[in-house]
């Protein structure tokens, strides 16, 4: 027992010693040491601030001066150019040489010799021609794909047959007129706060003068979203007019499609029906692509009858043969419209107050009917061409 009070008197001397005398040192060169760490981190970082926003601000300078030398640059290479100063050859003209030194005194170029100024006149007159041909290329690389999407368009429904033709056309045309109008969205109204109960509310907190001014600002509000309410059903009614209007004519071509299912159909020889086509009013316009556009107008026998008594008219495409001279340079297939050789629209008629009357699709068989086609760069722009209409897939159908 007594060896064990010795031990625990040395042992507790010792503890003693480091929580009290030792401890203390350490923790405050571990809190100095901390201080200093922050201090001298806190100046590195301002340093690197600074050093941020100095290499930030030269830049900004510099491409400040840059953009400035620049637009010195091209003006001085417009006012050269107004004075004819393009090339060389002005150092030959003593008024052409006084005239640079001028223009470079202005736009603070004196600096330069006259070869250096010439040079810098052809460069930006390079640099110039090559930003005008990158535009003529975007230019042309666009027109060529519009006309790629015509040609689509317009052909489109060549490779149908029969009454799949004009049924697909028509179904076609309907369900366009109802994706026109499928965004079309109902604004919402909004609701009218109760000015009494929000003057009530104001005047339990504050007294009259804010309950006054709870209410004026309440009345005020209320009267903006009345504006907006009656806005928003005036269009509203206006947009499901519109709707309206364009899901009944697309009801009518539908209906015109279904109709088309019953039709007789006469396979005869495409050269005789050929036969009985009018071609007037013909146009060939070759674009700088070197597209060549082919616009006509058809007519037909308007007493044209299949299986010897039925009314018919001619459907189906015809070719448009294009020719250089003597050389055939190309072809397109020029597609009837969904009901062949007979001239076709909607009739509608709006009266005073509004409404809109739809009478059904309507045709014409003494209107000639327009085809187009398009040879996609096959000829040359500012070239002259003729056109030979050929038959292609045709068939006769019962009106």
């Amino acid at each position: 027992m007594k060896n064990f009070f010795q031990t625990f008197k040395r042992n507790f001397s010792l503890l003693h010693f480091f929580l009290i005398d030792v401890s203390p040192f350490f923790l405050s060169a571990f809190i100095a040491g901390a201080i200093t760490s922050s201090i001298f981190g806190g100046v590195a970082f301002g340093f690197g601030v600074i050093l941020i926003l100095e290499v930030l601000l030269t830049r900004s300078c510099q491409k400040g001066e840059a953009i400035q030398l620049s637009q010195r640059k091209e003006d001085f290479w417009n006012a050269c150019k107004e004075f004819g100063i393009v090339d060389r050859s002005a150092l030959n003209s003593p008024e052409k040489q006084q005239r640079l030194k001028l223009l470079a005194s202005k736009y603070h170029f004196d600096h330069l010799s006259a070869d250096e100024l010439l040079q810098m006149v052809l460069e930006k007159s390079s640099e110039k021609e090559q930003k005008a041909q990158e535009e003529e290329q975007k230019a042309i690389e666009l027109c060529k794909a519009k006309e790629q999407a015509t040609f689509q368009k317009l052909t489109q429904y060549a490779c149908l047959h029969g009454a799949e033709k004009p049924i697909t056309m028509l179904n076609d045309i309907a369900d366009s007129l109802k994706k026109s109008v499928q965004g079309e969205r109902v604004i919402a109204t909004k609701k009218e706060s109760d000015g009494a109960i929000m003057a009530g509310v104001a005047s339990g907190i504050g007294g009259v003068v804010p309950a006054m001014m709870s209410f004026s600002n309440t009345e005020r509000v209320n009267q903006e979203i009345r504006q907006h309410n009656e806005a928003a059903k005036a269009i509203n009614a206006m947009t499901a007019q519109i709707v309206g209007e364009t899901h009944a004519r697309a009801r009518e071509y539908q209906k015109a499609a279904e109709q088309v299912s019953l039709k007789l159909i006469a396979e005869l020889p495409p050269k005789k029906l050929f036969r009985l086509l009018t071609f007037q009013n013909t146009t060939i316009t070759v674009s700088k692509t070197g597209s060549i556009v082919i616009s006509t107008e058809v007519t037909a026998d308007d007493k044209f009858t299949i299986f010897d008594h039925v009314p018919a008219f001619i459907d189906g495409s015809v070719k448009a043969e294009i020719f250089d001279g003597e050389q055939k340079i190309g072809e397109t297939t020029m597609v009837f419209p969904a009901f062949g050789t007979i001239f076709y629209y909607l009739k509608e008629k709006r009266y005073d107050d509004g409404f809109l009357s739809i009478s059904g699709i309507k045709k014409d068989s003494q209107k000639p009917v327009k085809l187009e086609g398009i040879c996609l760069f096959c000829g040359q722009h500012g070239h002259k061409y003729t056109v030979k209409f050929a038959p292609g897939d045709l068939w006769a159908m019962e009106r």
